[in-house]
């Protein structure tokens, strides 16, 4: 798939560089290095294996120093950068799954996938209140319909300017 990099692109790409998790675990004693596809692998591949990593709570990893941990969840962050091909199964996950902290990253990973440039604009239009991105358990239903409602509305234009991406 072909990405064209806007300035705003560049710039998300730059802010996500910084934010890269520091793997030394921000000075704590245990350090863990996440498992990952390889390098060659496609997209659909990716896809499919952070998507099945999206449920383990124990697929994070942390970036800051000592006074300032963050947790950066690794399988979430990653379906947001595939963008626009991650929607339709991030969809269906945050709609089937009975698990909430699943629910719960499928949720931040939509709201990072819809950064793609081939949707921004259709987001903003349909959800000007921008859902939260790390929703509590009570919020969770309203923004599932939210996501719902608005990828039924646009399913047809974002996956007609996913196959000309490609």
């Amino acid at each position: 798939m072909k990405q064209k990099l806007s300035l705003v692109g560049f710039v998300a790409i730059a802010v996500a560089c910084a934010l890269i998790p520091n793997r030394s675990n921000a000075g704590n004693a245990e350090e863990r290095q996440l498992e990952t596809p390889p390098v060659s692998t496609g997209i659909d591949e990716r896809l499919s294996f952070y998507m099945n990593r999206l449920a383990d709570s124990s697929y994070v990893g942390t970036y800051g120093d000592a006074e300032n941990v963050h947790t950066w969840y690794a399988a979430a962050e990653e379906l947001g950068r595939i963008g626009a091909p991650a929607l339709a199964p991030l969809i269906e996950r945050v709609v089937t799954t009975r698990n909430e902290y699943e629910r719960r990253l499928g949720i931040y990973a939509l709201r990072l996938a819809a950064q793609d440039p081939l949707i921004r604009l259709e987001l903003r239009i349909a959800m000007p209140e921008y859902p939260q991105a790390l929703p509590a358990p009570d919020e969770q239903p309203r923004i599932v319909g939210l996501w719902v409602q608005w990828w039924l509305t646009h399913r047809s234009v974002i996956e007609a300017a996913i196959r000309q991406d490609d």
